[in-house]
């Protein structure tokens, strides 16, 4: 072992040995780390985490694990979760109150909650949050930042 590397292994239910980081899936790794950042020991305080699209290199089924993990973090663990995304299968995860859209309006930056959009109150009733985002329902991805020649 050099200074400079970090080893590790984890052990999956079922099996009788570990299984070393280096012949693990970057999925697999990510989603590790991921849970390891959500239930770490350490401070006694609330712990605030920004996940920046953790949905990269996670299978969908994951996904719904990660969705878990992060609710009981913060229910249980003192953990305050942010999450940048755009994966419809993570968003579909979470009730509208626990989401927030951020769009681009008239060039200034706006959030607002998911359950507060009475436009889609309807909605958010019949289709999960996944759907109402791809049918840009939700924080519309289309023309509303195109800048357009004259």
């Amino acid at each position: 072992m050099t200074p400079s590397s970090v080893y590790g292994s984890f052990v999956e239910r079922g099996r009788s040995r570990p299984i070393l980081a280096s012949g693990a899936s970057d999925g697999h790794v990510h989603m590790l780390l991921l849970l390891t950042a959500l239930f770490a020991e350490g401070s006694q305080r609330t712990s605030i985490m920004l996940f920046d699209e953790p949905e990269l290199s996670l299978h969908p089924w994951a996904l719904a694990v990660l969705a878990r993990a992060t609710k009981e973090a913060v229910a249980h663990h003192q953990k305050q979760v942010l999450i940048a995304t755009h994966s419809p299968v993570l968003m579909s995860q979470f009730e509208p109150p626990e989401c927030m859209a951020v769009e681009l309006a008239e060039g200034r930056t706006v959030m607002r909650r998911v359950s507060d959009m009475a436009d889609i109150g309807d909605l958010l009733d019949q289709y999960a949050m996944g759907s109402l985002y791809m049918s840009e329902a939700i924080a519309p991805q289309g023309s509303g930042g195109e800048v357009k020649d004259e």
